[in-house]
Order: structure tokens, then C-alpha cells, then sequence
């Protein structure tokens, strides 16, 4: 709630320890990078307290800012500002200062691919930032220079987030492979982040099919694209289409709706946020109250033993670390009213239902649940409270059999 920086960089740490199978080496400088005999990173050496740390993996990323990690391991790249005609960007006839370190994949962004939206088969991530280097961007900015505003969101391919001569390194951030002026765009962190979540699943990936990311981008797209978003990620042209969630092959009911819009189908159609013109969430009538509940009727009984519930957290509403009490005053700082606080999943058996969640203090998007196998005919999630909203908010329910310990 407040904004203290140390207290961020505290939580942040906390959750990476948190994590059993990620090794956390702080405060250690990049010293080395050694190549395989078939071009490929073999490892890095680091330096640490006076110490040498030598990594070795079949993957790396560099998510560096300044292409350190790429720039060792011989990774092409590019650090100066491109001509206008190199693309045929409009904005690369104006100076550009410090366009900053970019690795090159096979695919560069660039401008009128941002402008346009460009789509891109192998798209794992989004941006959507002004072509501009001033963070503090705003409505009066936007006025000023709206040749800088994209029109809409706009892909990030895959092939921008791997090197184009070094099969096995990954990028993301700044030095993620686009043009000087695309950068202005894509460099910035919120962007980064959605990189990160790409190619660390697409690691993953990588991994489980013993793959380089460009084989990746040719032969298991749709497994990486179809993990993205059952790990909630979004995609600008790209829809649920996982086999496995039985959700899909159900017919959702409530017991109300807020508008003839946010109706109880939307939270299986495969969309996770609003569009330009559709809610994609259910939304209850606050004349009903709490209780309320919406249901997925399959017809035929289904085996279930997890629940995905995409809630809302007012995503369009800025909640940053700033010392501008201007920006502050528009924050709701702490759980976000819109956010369902406590709730009950039920599992349905002809007449009968019985509890197989029960949560009182939710203050997150994503929630995924693991439980006993059970038969079911319908299952229901019960609505008891929000952190304020008086009305109930779900994006999605997806619901499947992983085979997973319950939680």
C-alpha cells in the first residue's frame, strides 16, 4: 500500500524463493559467454563476491536491457538507429537518442508493423506503448504528438524473441529484436514482462519436446500459443482452444446478468479481456445480491479434479509505485473492489451438491484449484462477497482432469 521500492524488491524476492526448482544468484556480473562447436551458448561465467559461477544449460535468455549476454555469446545485433528507407519508417528521419542494444532474430519488428498491427501466426505477447521515449506518456502528450499513438494493440511474434544465428538464446525487453523506433515501444517494462512470460513457457516447451525455440516456432506453436493463455497470458489473435477444458463443451447459466452483454457464455469463450466491443466477462445483477452463482451444465457427467477462475482486477486502472500524489489519488491501493473476495465451487451430482472449494480472502486474477477426482453433471461457483463491487466479475472458468494432487 505504500510506496516504498525496497518493500517491492522485498516481495519480489520472496516469491522467487518461494519457487522449489529456480536458482536465485544476486549481484552477480556476467563475465563470460562459451560457444559450442555448433554455434550454440554452452555456458556463462558470473562473478560474485570475489567468487567464480559457472552456468551451463541448454537454454539461456537475455533479458539484460543492453544485449550483454547476446553480445558475448556472438549474437548479431544492431546498436545503431536504422534510416528511414532501411524499413520505410516514417519516424526514423527524427533523431533518436540512445537507441540502445538489439539482438537480431528472424523476424525484426518495426514500426509499420506496430502501426498496423501486423499479424503474425507465431504471436506470443503484445504491446501497445506510444512510439515514444517519454515515460510520464499521458492524454495531454497524446495530443500533442499523436503521430507517436498506435491505434490499437499490436503481436509479438516468436521469431522476435530468439537469436537469428545463436539457436538456443531467447530474448526479452529492450534488447528483443526490433528496430530503433519499434524499440520506443516494445522496450518498455510492461512489455518486457509479457515477453518474459513467453519465452520462459516457450522454454518450457522447448524442453518438454527437445526443441530449439526457432523449432518451436515452426512445429509446436500451437502448444506454446494454447499454454499461454490457460497460464492467462493474452493474445491479440488467438483463442482458447485447449481439448482438454471440459468448460468448452458445457453450457454456462447464472442465476442474473448486469447487461445484455456480460452474459453468463462469455467466461467459455475463450477471451480472458475486454475487446473494443465486448465486456467478455459475466457479470451478476447487483439488485440480486450475494449469494450468486453461475453453473457449467454438461449434459453428460464429465471426471474433474481442477478449476481455473479468471476474475477481474481492474486492469484498466493504473496501480503503480509513483511519488506523484496526482497518479497516487487515482489508485486503489490493496485489493482491487472488482475482485471477488470469497467464494465456494460445488460440485453437482443430479440433485446433490457438494463443496470442493471454499476461499475467503481472494485478492488475485488467476486462481487454479486441485481436488480429489470427482463425477459431476454441473458444477457451480458461489459468489459470497467482493473487496467492494456489488456485483460478481469472472472472465473465465475453465475446468479439465490433470491428474495433479489435490491442493
Amino acid at each position: 500500500p505504500e510506496p516504498r521500492w525496497e518493500a517491492w524488491d522485498e516481495f519480489l524476492e520472496s516469491a522467487l524463493r518461494r519457487q522449489p526448482t529456480l536458482s536465485l544468484f544476486l549481484n552477480t556480473t556476467l563475465r563470460r559467454a562459451d560457444r559450442a562447436g555448433d554455434g550454440s551458448l554452452a555456458a556463462v561465467t558470473g562473478a560474485s563476491e570475489g567468487r567464480e559461477l559457472r552456468l551451463a544449460a541448454p537454454l539461456f535468455a537475455d533479458c539484460t536491457g543492453s544485449a550483454a549476454l547476446g553480445r558475448m555469446a556472438g549474437a548479431d545485433f544492431r546498436d545503431d538507429a536504422e534510416a528511414r528507407d532501411t524499413y520505410g519508417e516514417p519516424l526514423a528521419d527524427q533523431r533518436i537518442a540512445a537507441p540502445g542494444v538489439r539482438l537480431i532474430g528472424d523476424v525484426t519488428l518495426t514500426e509499420g508493423h506496430l502501426r498496423d498491427a501486423a499479424a503474425f501466426d507465431d504471436e506470443v505477447a503484445y504491446g501497445g506503448w506510444p512510439l515514444s521515449a517519454d515515460y510520464g506518456w499521458n492524454e495531454e502528450s497524446r495530443a500533442a504528438h499523436p503521430d507517436l499513438w498506435l491505434p490499437s494493440l499490436y503481436p509479438i511474434p516468436l521469431r522476435s524473441l530468439y537469436s537469428r544465428n545463436v539457436p538456443n538464446l531467447l530474448m526479452a525487453g529492450s534488447n528483443a529484436s526490433a528496430s530503433a523506433v519499434a524499440r520506443l515501444s516494445t522496450g518498455v517494462m510492461g512489455t518486457a514482462a509479457v515477453m518474459g512470460q513467453a519465452i520462459g513457457t516457450c522454454a518450457a516447451v522447448c524442453r518438454k519436446r527437445d526443441a530449439t525455440p526457432r523449432a518451436v516456432a515452426e512445429q509446436h506453436l500451437w502448444e506454446l500459443q494454447q499454454t499461454l493463455l490457460k497460464d492467462d497470458a493474452a493474445l491479440v489473435n488467438r483463442l482458447s482452444e485447449d481439448p482438454g477444458d471440459l468448460a468448452r463443451f458445457s453450457r454456462a447459466v447464472a442465476t442474473s446478468k448486469l447487461t445484455d452483454e456480460t452474459i453468463p457464455s462469455n467466461v467459455i469463450n475463450g477471451v480472458t479481456r475486454a475487446t473494443d466491443d465486448w465486456p467478455q466477462l459475466w457479470a451478476s445483477a447487483p439488485k440480486i445480491g450475494f449469494p450468486t452463482n453461475i453453473e457449467l451444465d454438461f449434459v453428460e457427467r464429465r471426471v474433474v479434479d481442477t478449476i481455473h477462475l479468471t476474475f477481474d482486477t481492474g486492469l484498466s486502472r493504473a496501480l503503480t509505485l509513483t511519488d506523484d500524489p496526482e497518479r497516487q489519488a487515482t489508485m486503489v491501493l490493496g485489493p482491487q473492489p472488482e475482485t471477488v473476495k470469497r467464494y465456494t465451487v460445488l460440485a453437482g451430482l443430479t440433485t446433490r451438491w457438494n463443496p470442493l472449494v471454499e476461499v475467503d480472502d481472494n485478492v488475485q486474477r488467476k486462481r487454479i484449484h486441485h481436488f480429489a477426482p470427482v463425477r459431476v453433471n454441473r458444477l457451480r461457483v458461489m459468489i459470497h462477497e467482493t473487496h467492494g463491487a456489488d456485483h460478481a466479475r469472472i472472465y473465465e472458468i475453465r475446468c479439465c482432469a490433470e491428474g495433479l494432487p489435490p491442493d
